[in-house]
Order: structure tokens, then C-alpha cells, then sequence
């Protein structure tokens, strides 16, 4: 069985593209692959429409192993493909007025109910990775614009966090900034890659885990051990005041899920981060 979902208006931009059902996407070779494993492959799409050229990101899934059905299944209360979920949690992000990739389409193809093959296609985000923008203007920041830019991060996962997600990939590489950029206003992010983000969590030892991460991917040449203190300290005493109940477990937490990454594999310098702009 064959399903597929269009957002308003795009539908008609796919079609003039010959991308109309599930096979078309899923056989389409015209894009520009960026990312290759064995379960998932990302494309970069450059289709026409009548307001000229569009930009989109095809990320297509194969065989799926059980353990992500069963992750569906828990978040969801019952199976869905592996577009579905990150459709899904786009959605509830954006609704939430949390920024991340625009839904653009999805589709999949089942038999019995399991998940065979499908695909999720999105806008492309209007801003730039964080670590472009981050490798261009870091070293000329004083210390006044690298802190603001640091307790608008912080500020951006407490806002996450306050809506009961989990997003254990919580990685630097996954960050935007949005543009235009205001130098009077914090700055604002969006963050993609939602294939194991979680609903309903309200443990706050899944945001000390997901901050550990981000920690984790943050290079010692930018974030010395002041600049990470500011960060932990705006996210822990919030703006509105909410501190975390257990400050000393968060951050027991936090250091565990790190330590973990780093003895997993190294931590990421800027060398690696150059690598992945």
C-alpha cells in the first residue's frame, strides 16, 4: 500500500517536476546526494516552479530496522514510516514556534502495515548553519557578542525543553541560524535531523542528556570553560526565573552523557567542523 501527503501548494510544484507518486520519489536520481548509509540516503532537490527555481532536501528511507518501528510506535501509539514520524514532529515543532525544517511532502510505501520504503522532502531553511556562520564570524566576536550568542543557544533549548521533547541528537552540526540576523534581538536557531526525537518527556534527565550532546559537539577553540558556564547557567535560571529542581543531578547528568560521546568517539575540533560546513 502506497500512501503520500503534500503540503498546501506543493503538490503542483512536485507534479511539474514529475514527482507525483511514491516510486517517483523514491526512484528519483536527479538530486544532489549529500549523505549515504545502508537504511537512508539525503538529496539535495533543485526543481522548477512558476515563481522560478526552489531548493528542497529528500531524505529516503529502506527497510527500516525494527527497533525504529518500535520507536514509532512508542511515540505515536501505533506504527508509522520513518517520513511520518519526522513529518510529524516537524509539525509539532513549528506549532510549538520552534523552528526547524519546513514539510514540504511525504510518502510511503507498506505491506501488512510495516514499513517498506518512504521518503520526507522539506524547504530549505531560510538561514545558514550555524557552524558557516560560527567559522566566519566567531574570532572577530569580543566577549559581549560571544555571550549573547551563547544565552540565545541556551535560551532556545529551555524554550525546546519546556514543550516535552527529547532530541538526543541535539549535535551543533544540526543547528541554523535564522535570517535575517537582527544585532539588536537575541539570535535564533532551528534545528533539523527529527528521526529520534521523543513526545511527552518530562524527565529532566532527557534534556541534561540532549544538552551533553550539544556540549559534547562544541569545540574547545570556541567554548572555554567560561563560555560553557554561561550556557549551562542561562539554561538552568531562565529568564522567567524556572530554575531546575535538582541542579546537581542535571549536571551529574549532563557530564555522564558527554563523557560518554567523547569515549565513544573523539570530540569534534575545528579540523572535523570545517569538514562537515
Amino acid at each position: 500500500m502506497q500512501r503520500i501527503e503534500f503540503e498546501a501548494a506543493q503538490e503542483a510544484i512536485f507534479a511539474q517536476n514529475g514527482l507525483k507518486t511514491v516510486d517517483d520519489f523514491i526512484t528519483f536520481d536527479k538530486g544532489k546526494r549529500i549523505n549515504r548509509n545502508e537504511k537512508r540516503d539525503v538529496h539535495i532537490l533543485t526543481l522548477q516552479s512558476p515563481q522560478g527555481q526552489r531548493t528542497y532536501f529528500m531524505k529516503r528511507f529502506f527497510s527500516p530496522h525494527p527497533k525504529d518501528m518500535f520507536f514509532t510506535f512508542m511515540n505515536f501509539g501505533k506504527l508509522c514510516s520513518q517520513a511520518e514520524l519526522e513529518w510529524r514532529n516537524a509539525h509539532t515543532l513549528l506549532h510549538n514556534s520552534i523552528e526547524t525544517y519546513r514539510p514540504a511532502a511525504w510518502g510511503a510505501d507498506t505491506c501488512c502495515g510495516i514499513e517498506r520504503r518512504s521518503f520526507f522532502v522539506t524547504q530549505k531553511i531560510n538561514g545558514r548553519s550555524l557552524i558557516d556562520f560560527m567559522l566566519d564570524q566567531w574570532d572577530s566576536f569580543d566577549q559581549s557578542q560571544q555571550e549573547k550568542l551563547v544565552k540565545s543557544l541556551a535560551a532556545f533549548f529551555r524554550k525546546l525543553h519546556r514543550i516535552k521533547v527529547s532530541l538526543p541528537d541535539s549535535y551543533l552540526w544540526h543547528l541554523f541560524l535564522i535570517e535575517p540576523i537582527d544585532p539588536a534581538e537575541s539570535y535564533q536557531f532551528a534545528i533539523i535531523d527529527l528521526h529520534r526525537m521523543q513526545l511527552n518527556v518530562a524527565a529532566s534527565r532527557h534534556a541534561a542528556r540532549n544538552l551533553g550532546a550539544l556540549l559534547f559537539s562544541l569545540p574547545d577553540e570556541w567554548f572555554d570553560t567560561r563560555l560553557r558556564d554561561v550556557f549551562i547557567n542561562t539554561y538552568l535560571e531562565s529568564a522567567d526565573g524556572e530554575a531546575v529542581a535538582n541542579r546537581q543531578a542535571f549536571l551529574d547528568t549532563l557530564k555522564k552523557r558527554e563523557q560518554t560521546l567523547t569515549a565513544r568517539r573523539k570530540k569534534p575540533g575545528l579540523e572535523r567542523l570545517m569538514q562537515l560546513a
